[in-house]
């Protein structure tokens, strides 16, 4: 979901390739340790370093000035 940050049209965006594979990977990870406190992660994704939240579903871009934070979904293609 986007609100026209950085001019993109409304819509749901993924990470890039490598990023898609380590965000898979640290949610197996957070699905099968969930007491262990795994459900905050960073991740980078092109240029940018995202915070995602597994809990609450949500990433907040780390590497921009404005720290713009946005849900996030699970979708295996």
């Amino acid at each position: 979901m986007d609100d026209g940050v950085d001019g993109k049209s409304d819509g749901w965006y993924d990470y890039t390739k490598s990023g898609s594979v380590e965000v898979e990977k640290i949610w197996q990870q957070h699905q099968a340790n969930a007491s262990a406190n795994l459900g905050i992660r960073h991740v980078q994704s092109g240029y940018y370093v995202y915070e995602v939240d597994f809990r609450k579903m949500q990433q907040t871009n780390v590497s921009h000035h404005a720290r713009k934070r946005r849900r996030i979904r699970r979708f295996i293609k």
